[in-house]
């Protein structure tokens, strides 16, 4: 097929054509310990969230683009957020480290869920072999019967 001098436009546009938009990942910024302890107040709280809030959003250039970003705050346990990050602004991140402000910065992983021994941590069995009294037996072996403990940070 000849063209001539010129290409047609679908052509170039394909050969052109950049991404508008690279790809976002959930990161988690880890920003160590809260200063309220145990016992924080709602107020406390609400101060957490808008500190996470002006934190990311001194980094993204904006208040709206740091709220689009934030996926959760971390308010009561530990100190820091978890945002959709393009892997370079998470890296440009993660290089203004601070022990004092900020500890660390990572990409939120899923992680497969592991069990280890728990039928003989509930004391259902023991190496294996279930007795006879068992509780496991007098509940038919969990039948009809969902028991589940997640522990997660974020799943996205």
């Amino acid at each position: 097929m000849v063209f001539g001098k010129f290409m047609p436009p679908f052509i170039l546009i394909a050969v052109f054509h950049q991404p508008a938009l690279a790809t976002k990942k959930a990161y988690v910024v880890y920003m160590g310990a809260h200063s309220h302890g145990l016992e924080a107040t709602s107020a406390d709280l609400d101060q957490i969230t808008t500190s996470h809030i002006q934190s990311l959003s001194s980094f993204l250039g904006s208040e709206e683009k740091a709220r689009d970003a934030l996926i959760h705050s971390y308010q009561r346990h530990i100190n820091g957020f978890s945002a959709f990050l393009e892997e370079e602004e998470a890296a440009e991140l993660a290089r203004m480290l601070d022990p004092h402000i900020l500890v660390s910065v990572f990409l939120n992983q899923g992680k497969k869920l592991h069990t280890t021994h728990s039928w003989e941590f509930l004391m259902l069995e023991n190496n294996g072999v279930i007795k006879p009294s068992s509780i496991w037996k007098k509940a038919r072996f969990g039948e009809d019967t969902i028991i589940a403990n997640i522990d997660t940070v974020v799943t996205v």
